[in-house]
């Protein structure tokens, strides 16, 4: 009986790990597609330097390599933010910054 109790236990603790996996996949595949949504967008020889960090709350964040393409993308914003709207991503503000220090993602 008390063997049965412990394996019964051990059940919803594998299935929230799949759970949390299956869900972090999910997030990444849409990070993925709201990215390649982006350069879509853009079309710019630097939208390759723009990466999506995150989508949360229906706030984008994207990190920018450097100074001079952050100021180019704050030309887009409003542009993008509508854009993205009608790809059906939920996104109503877009946060936007340089990458941090030795945090730039290689570009896929």
């Amino acid at each position: 009986g008390h063997t049965l109790m412990v394996s019964e236990s051990d059940t919803p603790k594998k299935l929230s790990q799949t759970s949390t996996l299956e869900s972090l996949l999910q997030k990444a595949t849409l990070l993925r597609s709201v990215q390649n949504e982006v350069r879509t967008y853009l079309h710019k020889p630097w939208a390759n330097q723009i990466r999506v960090a995150n989508l949360r709350n229906q706030t984008l964040v994207l990190y920018a390599d450097s100074a001079e393409v952050l100021s180019q993308l704050r030309f887009h914003l409003s542009g993008l933010t509508a854009y993205l709207i009608e790809r059906q991503i939920p996104c109503q503000i877009i946060e936007i910054s340089v990458s941090p220090a030795g945090n730039t993602l290689p570009s896929s």
